[in-house]
């Protein structure tokens, strides 16, 4: 089974969506899911203290990804690499970079937003359902795993 990292917007379409079935019980039915730390701070910032519990039971079916130390150094080789400017946002490094050492492809809406980056693997997600849109950049960095 493959295995995707699920980025924030995805989550918040879950928590606020009326549809039947959202983009994210969808993965979850075809895939291995992952979220990072990162991302599951995102949600509970955005459900506030009140609906807690929505965050609970949306991120308990997943498995959250921490960020070890030795992933520190990771940051700036996927900068070094993917010739991204310091002004692009700390959090996508971050996120790509996690995705890029667990060797997981990104789920995420916002396909653009990660396209610069190499060595990334990409699911694009239409609101309505999935596509399967796999995007792989040509650059290597070697060994992934550490």
């Amino acid at each position: 089974m493959k295995q995707v990292l699920i980025d924030t917007e995805i989550f918040i379409d879950h928590l606020t969506t009326n549809k039947k079935e959202s983009s994210l019980m969808k993965l979850l039915g075809r895939y291995n899911c992952f979220t990072t730390v990162i991302n599951a701070m995102e949600i509970y910032e955005k459900v506030g203290r009140q609906n807690k519990r929505y965050a609970d039971m949306v991120l308990y079916p997943l498995k959250v990804l921490g960020i070890p130390s030795r992933y520190a150094e990771k940051v700036i080789d996927i900068m070094e690499l993917s010739k991204i400017k310091k002004n692009k946002s700390l959090r996508d490094i971050l996120i790509v970079m996690m995705a890029v050492q667990n060797d997981l492809i990104l789920a995420t809406f916002d396909i653009k937003k990660y396209s610069d980056f190499v060595n990334l693997k990409l699911l694009k997600i239409n609101k309505g359902g999935l596509i399967d849109t796999w995007k792989s950049n040509r650059h290597s960095m070697g060994n992934q795993k550490r």
